[in-house]
């Protein structure tokens, strides 16, 4: 599509001097004009089709006639030739680009002329650009361009601006083989994939993103060096690209134009090529998107924005491919049974016809590379055809055919196989064609700190960590036995894919999802009864498991009943243990811990357990556990522990292992009434600490201490010996930054002064964090059946929080018997229970409205 006409009356150009000014003057005077220069293009920004190109084309043109002006002014050979390269040789010289330039001297040229160029480049160092300046001389220009394929690629889009004519084409003769400088710029994007990934897609760099900017110029670029062909006709008549493919690549790249030079013109963007968070919000207000229920205005430029990147990586993918073999020496297919064959080790199809004839055989394409691991990938001529016949292949008719969803269900069969394939079928567009509803959760990001991708690369990390769980891995306890014995892996991938399919819609997105895998499953004669009830579970009740470890006492059996009780059957349990396993792990690579992997299997342990043992209590193997511990403790007298633990509540020991009673049973035998603190050696790492202060008092000291010096509290549980005497609090404590040697010791000294501690000093915010707005909430419940108070809190992370809650509590004379610190992202949600100093549930309404007030304008 071309780029839309708008009626724009652009700023004058530069003109020089009259009469003319000395160089410095006259670079002052173009600096001042580019700073007006700026502010004028971007008055023309208005909605999200406005004419870039123009824009460019002028600001581009502008620094061409200034640049050329200085040149003049201070270079008196013209034998010294001047050159645009790079994107501004390209002509698409954006606000805040680089000004790439080659001079390019004679190798006669004298001391005089040095000198010249020197002072010319102080002169444009004077006009605010970035210049980056490459000066050679004749002789050394294409050794230099040999080493460095950055710069024989910059000299690819070379324009001479002044000088005595002199055309540079390193392509005529290439420099270096073609096939070296194809798999030099693979190798650079696939080093740009990798920055990517390790900073996942919250913040995209529109220049070297997957899909952006640097992969069109690169299409561009090998068709420079191989064909000598800036443009798109010659890989056209080639059949490398379609006119098709040509058009969509010119309307993405206009998208992307459009939002850089408005990124360019925002006077809050520091970094010139990153998308963050303060200028999503900028640019979806400056593209009058509008917020739509479910779908705010940055999601909907996010959206706009993936899918464009997404298109642009597909067609970059499939030419480069092209290109590539269209530079390897011919070689014939060799079969590899009567449908298929290989080329250069990429699959085809024998018979091409047969897949127009027979679609269900898309997916034993798949199936076969499935099978086939040595056979690399598809070939190109084989991709073609499936985008070709991609909305034929999966119509409603094929989409409906029960052999075609058995086949389709055949790869999801596979578990540790199965995401390169489903890479490649959304790679292709297919699986938003084969499951309409995954359209709309295509590109869709989520504007938060904690969700690291779109929604449909999340379901594909998702996948992929399920692969991934087939291998033994203490990251993931007991996962591959668990996986190995699952008897319908394919409904555990599907509901994979499901699990979030309902973002795309308005509403609960686990029952709208629960929705469409139920209208799936029931037109699907592949998948029984039995299949669709697990299927349908699972997608309903992806998140329970993580919520349910994540926020509730593990350490209570009531707690387990309870969530025992959910699961129709007793397998769907490790279902539902694995999809939380790789959901967690896939939505936020930093999301995924020593504590978050003891949570989710302590839950899931419990839970088997008594699923498994129905007739024996929680309470017994709790008693079993407690019994071994006697075993494991060293130097002490059966007497002496009975006595001490006759001191101890039931909730002192429950869900913990023999170890950890063990550990806390030596910590209080050693140190008596004193005030006394232990770190234990593993991981997550466990304080027990111990003292004659009141718990809230204690509770408060040990926070203030541990925010202060940067440590993440997970979870604080306390507890009081039935005498009153001691005060006995447990901290499960992040490992990053893990706890210093000296922490123990210090902690004790600090926790022996019984005052109130003063507030955390304030610090700045994160910068992401700046941008998030995360509403408080303050939830106060009465829960009968265990004596005390629940209070649900949701807030904006920042530092100090739990101090500054602690200090409230402490004001309201309110104790906290266990709390669950949850942090994702930039949002807070924490869980406390509470009593007050006489250890019974809030039950006074105006002591529970003014703790509610209280606590609602600190977290506001």
């Amino acid at each position: 599509m071309a780029a839309p006409r708008q009626t724009l009356t652009l700023p004058p150009c530069w003109q020089p001097a009259e009469p003319p000014a000395p160089p410095d003057t006259e670079a002052r005077r173009a600096r001042d004009y580019l700073r007006g220069l700026r502010p004028a293009l971007a008055a023309h920004i208005k909605g999200r089709d406005y004419d870039v190109h123009r824009l460019v084309t002028h600001y581009t043109a502008q620094i061409d006639h200034i640049l050329t002006a200085l040149y003049q002014q201070t270079i008196t050979n013209p034998a010294i030739r001047l050159y645009a390269i790079g994107g501004y040789g390209r002509g698409e010289h954006f606000p805040a680009s680089d000004t790439d330039i080659l001079i390019l001297a004679p190798d006669d040229s004298t001391a005089a002329d040095h000198a010249q160029i020197e002072a010319c480049i102080a002169h444009l160092w004077q006009l605010g650009l970035d210049i980056s300046q490459h000066v050679h001389h004749d002789h050394d220009l294409n050794t230099a361009a040999t080493a460095d394929t950055d710069l024989l690629t910059a000299l690819l889009e070379n324009r001479q601006l002044a000088g005595t004519p002199h055309p540079i084409d390193p392509a005529r003769p290439p420099l270096i083989a073609r096939t070296a400088y194809i798999r030099a710029k693979q190798q650079e994007q696939r080093a740009r994939d990798h920055k990517e990934e390790q900073h996942g897609q919250l913040e995209p760099d529109l220049k070297n993103g997957s899909g952006g900017l640097r992969d069109l110029h690169m299409i561009r670029w090998l068709s420079a060096y191989c064909y000598h062909d800036h443009s798109y006709t010659t890989l056209i008549a080639k059949n490398l690209l379609t006119a098709n493919e040509a058009a969509a690549l010119d309307e993405s790249r206009d998208s992307l134009w459009r939002i850089r030079f408005a990124l360019h013109n925002s006077n809050g963007a520091h970094r010139k090529n990153t998308l963050d968070f303060g200028q999503q919000q900028h640019l979806a207000a400056a593209f009058a998107y509008h917020d739509q229920r479910n779908y705010p205005a940055i999601e909907q430029l996010m959206q706009h924005y993936y899918r464009h990147t997404m298109r642009i990586r597909r067609i970059n993918q499939r030419v480069v491919s092209l290109i590539e073999a269209d530079h390897q020496p011919p070689q014939p297919a060799i079969p590899l049974n009567a449908d298929y064959a290989a080329k250069n080790n990429k699959l085809i199809l024998r018979h091409p016809e047969n897949l127009n004839n027979k679609p269900h055989q898309l997916w034993d394409i798949f199936h076969y590379l499935q099978q086939n691991p040595t056979i690399s990938d598809l070939h190109p001529d084989l991709v073609r055809q499936i985008r070709r016949s991609r909305d034929r292949l999966t119509d409603i008719a094929t989409r409906r055919d029960a052999d075609d969803r058995r086949r389709f269900l055949a790869l999801l069969a596979q578990p540790g196989n199965v995401y390169p394939q489903l890479k490649r079928i959304h790679q292709y567009g297919l699986l938003y064609r084969y499951i309409p509803a995954f359209a709309y959760i295509t590109g869709r990001m989520q504007y938060d700190l904690f969700h690291q991708h779109t929604v449909d690369q999340h379901t594909l990390n998702l996948i992929n960590t399920l692969d991934q769980l087939v291998r033994p891995d203490p990251a993931y306890p007991e996962a591959a036995d668990t996986l190995r014995r699952l008897k319908h892996p394919a409904i555990l991938y599907l509901a994979a894919l499901f699990h979030d399919i309902g973002k795309g819609y308005d509403g609960d997105h686990s029952d709208i999802g629960a929705q469409i895998a139920d209208l799936y499953a029931r037109e699907n004669d592949a998948i029984s009864p039995a299949e669709r009830d697990l299927l349908v579970y699972l997608v309903k009740h992806h998140l329970d498991h993580s919520h349910t470890a994540q926020k509730k006492d593990l350490a209570d059996p009531a707690t387990i009943a309870e969530y025992a009780a959910r699961f129709p059957q007793r397998d769907y349990l490790d279902y539902l243990y694995l999809l939380t396993i790789a959901d967690i792990r896939a939505t936020n690579r930093n999301l995924w811990n020593n504590w978050r992997a003891s949570l989710i299997h302590n839950l899931y342990r419990q839970t088997r357990h008594l699923l498994e043992h129905q007739e024996h209590s929680l309470h017994t193997r709790h008693r079993a556990e407690r019994e071994r511990a006697k075993t494991l403790i060293k130097n002490a007298h059966p007497a002496a522990i009975d006595a001490l633990w006759a001191n101890l509540p039931d909730a002192y020991y429950l869900g913990e292992s023999a170890e950890h009673i063990a550990a806390k049973t030596e910590h209080l035998l050693a140190h008596g009434d004193a005030h006394a603190v232990s770190l234990s050696a593993g991981y997550p790492p466990r304080l027990t600490i111990s003292s004659p202060h009141p718990a809230d008092i204690l509770f408060a000291r040990v926070t203030h201490y541990l925010e202060k010096h940067n440590h993440n509290i997970h979870e604080a549980r306390l507890y009081s010996t039935h005498d009153h005497r001691l005060t006995i609090q447990q901290y499960t404590l992040d490992d990053t930054p893990p706890p210093a040697p000296g922490l123990a010791a210090d902690l004790e000294h600090h926790i022996a002064d019984d005052r109130p501690p003063p507030p955390l000093g304030a610090r700045l915010p994160k910068p992401a964090y700046r941008h998030m707005t995360v509403p408080a909430h303050v939830n106060i419940t009465h829960d009968p059946d265990h004596g005390r108070t629940t209070l649900e809190l949701t807030c904006k992370d920042r530092h100090g929080l739990l101090s500054h809650i602690s200090r409230i509590l402490l004001a309201h004379h309110i104790h906290i018997s266990h709390a669950k610190i949850g942090t994702y992202g930039e949002k807070v949600e924490d869980t406390f229970h509470l009593t007050d100093s006489e250890h019974r549930p809030l039950t006074d309404p105006a002591t529970i409205a003014a703790l509610q007030q209280d606590l609602m304008q600190a977290l506001q």
